[in-house]
């Protein structure tokens, strides 16, 4: 079957609609002739050209439900076709547009294979996950020749750039695994993939270009701290003296992490104000002295670009990133960092001490994390635990009950040593108290005390049995092994020291930056500040801000529901967990009016047999 010689598209296109027409025409001819009874001759068999057309017809579409009747074949070739039939095969291609990215279907033109002579089509050009089309020729009119309003296509550096080539990157980046994850995405839609160097190119375009945008936004940060804390107090001067926050963080546990990073956030607004990531891996002088060549030869021309800024022990990559946020706080967040919440063990403090950034006339004070308290005393607790599987022993339940008791007796006492550390003594010996030997005189007095013994004496009822509160007291011989560890731990240096703060922020930001970069992948340093400057980001202004600029509407509105589910989920849970205190309280009014009802309701009873007994109608016992 042939068509002659060449043709336009148009040609072509009205060529086949003919064909197709009559083709689907004599099929159905054939079928009525194939049903009609009563004998006679056979109908004529189908034609070979009616066949192939046929064949390219039904299975090679989309079935609408009626065999022969789909007509939703795409149009042709784009020109100049030389008249034979093609097949139509299905792929997958990748689109951008003002819109967003999409997926989108496409067919591809092969030439029918017991044909010998080539097909020769302007054939789309691949380059990755593009598909450009053929530019026009010499004799295209220049209306034709106008760049169509969805293009992308830019070019910087000499290197072609398209936006589904940049979208495909980033989106390796955010997954946290790069070019493996872009490659695995591309072979299970069997798509081509981006060159390794064209990933790298964009890569390193995407991260310094985020990197100078998530600064800025730190810089508009540090502002709205200083307003806020301006609108407080409006005497507060430029320089403004500050309580922080400040928590290090390595990419692997233990110490053998080769990069990690310190971060400061201010206490009153819980933003983050400064931070420093550090690194002790660079991989071009990891290649150099692998091949034993001599420092001097390579090592001026690397300067200027070498990843690794630190050399040392991790905890004194710790101790190195407090000597820098606190030598830059006035220079560059025009703060001084006056009080330092922080964990007790850490070394950066007495380091930033022996420093003194701010001179001689301003003292450092640090303030201990409570959170960190009451685990110090805890692990002290766990490697005592005495007595087996005893009644009475010390197990881990009984430590964290203890642990919460001691973190409660923390808070509640701000600011009054003595009170705090009575507090803590109490709660001791509650645990250990039994009907034979109460020892409530030192918990705390009133209606509305956590000591069961104490409340009912408030409340003038009976003192209920300590099973029904204390289900298994600790023994006292168990209490005697653990009170040296109260007196080696509750000093008055460490009581005096805990103000009630947290680093809980800090653990917060870290578990958002390492969900950026996974503890199980190696990163260098470029790849680090990425996810620390996006995860900073989106720890202060949230997922919309962390988008880059031209993310797209789709990519918009799915930020902004991540943010408004952030919300909504951390109201909930402080809604919940007031929700559970209602409750508790409740449960304990509702157990002291059903005892009490109880009480009535016995005393009522024996005030009436006590009645009938005097009256004589019903003999005493």
């Amino acid at each position: 079957m042939n068509f002659g010689s060449k043709h336009s598209k148009k040609q072509l296109q009205k060529a086949w609609e003919r064909m197709k027409t009559k083709s689907k025409q004599q099929h159905g001819l054939h079928r009525r002739e194939e049903k009609k009874t009563g004998g006679g001759a056979s109908p004529p068999a189908i034609p070979k050209d009616v066949e192939k057309v046929l064949s390219l017809i039904a299975p090679k579409v989309n079935d609408l439900g009626c065999n022969y009747d789909d007509d939703a074949l795409p149009a042709l070739a784009k020109s100049h076709l030389h008249g034979r039939l093609i097949y139509f095969n299905k792929t997958f291609c990748v689109g951008a547009n003002s819109y967003g990215t999409y997926l989108q279907e496409s067919i591809t033109i092969e030439a029918d294979p017991d044909d010998p002579e080539p097909v020769n089509l302007p054939a789309n050009q691949s380059e990755g996950l593009a598909t450009v089309p053929p530019g026009p020729s010499k004799d295209t009119p220049l209306s034709v020749r106008e760049k169509p309003s969805g293009s992308t296509r830019k070019r910087r550096g000499g290197m072609e750039r398209y936006e589904v080539h940049r979208r495909a990157v980033e989106a390796g980046l955010h997954c946290g695994d790069g070019y493996v994850a872009v490659r695995k995405f591309c072979m299970a839609m069997n798509m081509p993939m981006i060159h390794q160097k064209t990933f790298s190119k964009h890569k390193k375009d995407i991260i310094d270009n985020s990197i100078k945008k998530h600064e800025e936004l730190l810089e508009q940060t540090r502002k709205q701290v200083h307003l806020t804390l301006e609108e407080k107090d409006p005497t507060l001067p430029e320089v403004k003296e500050v309580t922080v926050t400040l928590d290090g963080s390595w990419g692997k546990r233990g110490f053998t992490a080769k990069y990690g990073f310190v971060s400061a956030i201010e206490y009153e607004t819980g933003m983050v104000v400064d931070h420093v990531t550090l690194s002790k891996w660079c991989k071009f002088c990891a290649i150099e002295e692998g091949k034993g060549r001599d420092r001097k030869e390579w090592w001026p021309e690397h300067a200027s670009e070498c990843n690794k800024n630190f050399d040392g022990s991790n905890p004194a990559m710790e101790m190195e990133g407090w000597k820098i946020l606190f030598g830059r706080s006035v220079e560059k967040c025009k703060m001084k960092y006056v009080r330092v919440v922080s964990d007790g063990d850490s070394k950066g403090f007495e380091a930033v001490k022996a420093m003194k950034p701010y001179g001689d006339g301003v003292e450092i004070k640090k303030e201990e994390c409570t959170n960190h308290v009451a685990k110090r005393i805890g692990k002290a607790l766990l490697k005592l635990k005495q007595g087996g599987r005893k009644a009475g022993s010390l197990t881990a339940v009984s430590v964290k009950k203890l642990q919460n008791y001691f973190t409660q007796a923390i808070k509640n006492h701000i600011g009054d040593e003595e009170e705090m550390k009575k507090a803590i003594y109490a709660t001791l010996r509650h645990c250990a108290s039994t009907d034979q030997r109460p020892q409530h005189s030192t918990c705390p007095s009133g209606k509305d005390s956590w000591c069961f013994v104490q409340r009912a004496i408030a409340n003038d009822q009976p003192i209920p049995q300590h099973k029904d509160h204390i289900h298994t007291p600790l023994r006292q011989d168990v209490v005697a092994k653990m009170m040296p560890v109260y007196q080696r731990i509750v000093t008055p240096q460490l009581l005096e020291g805990c103000k009630g703060g947290t680093q809980n922020s800090n653990e917060s930001l870290h578990s958002i930056i390492w969900s950026e970069l996974p503890k199980t992948k190696f990163f260098g340093l470029k790849r680090m500040l990425y996810g620390v400057h996006r995860g900073i980001t989106k720890f202060n202004l949230g997922y919309s801000a962390a988008e880059v600029e031209g993310s797209g509407w789709v990519a918009t509105k799915v930020a902004k529901d991540k943010d408004n589910a952030r919300v909504y989920n951390a109201k909930r849970k402080m809604d919940c967990k007031d929700e559970r205190k209602r409750k508790k309280i409740k449960a304990i009014h509702e157990e002291e009016k059903r005892k009490q009802r109880g009480l009535h309701m016995k005393q009522d009873v024996q005030h009436y047999l006590h009645r009938q007994i005097s009256h004589g109608k019903v003999r005493g016992v």
